[in-house]
């Protein structure tokens, strides 16, 4: 029998990737003590690093199969 490729199918873990994002600043408004409204900073703007979840891939691999001899 001689030799053959073989499509294989595989389930690969695949690793999440990793993106930056601007979260804005976040601000709110508050009352002094004479009532009158003045906006207040409540977290500045800043970049964060957010991982995406990882995840199974199939993949579809075509593989040798070496041949041999059958004897009769």
């Amino acid at each position: 029998m001689p030799g053959r490729y073989e499509t294989v199918v595989r389930q690969v873990w695949v690793e999440g990737c990793e993106r930056r994002v601007w979260r804005e600043a976040v601000y709110e408004t508050v009352y002094d003590w004479l009532g009158r409204p003045v906006r207040r900073c409540v977290s500045e703007g800043r970049w964060e690093i957010v991982r995406e979840p990882g995840r199974y891939e199939t993949r579809y691999e075509q593989v040798w199969r070496e041949g041999y001899w059958r004897d009769c």
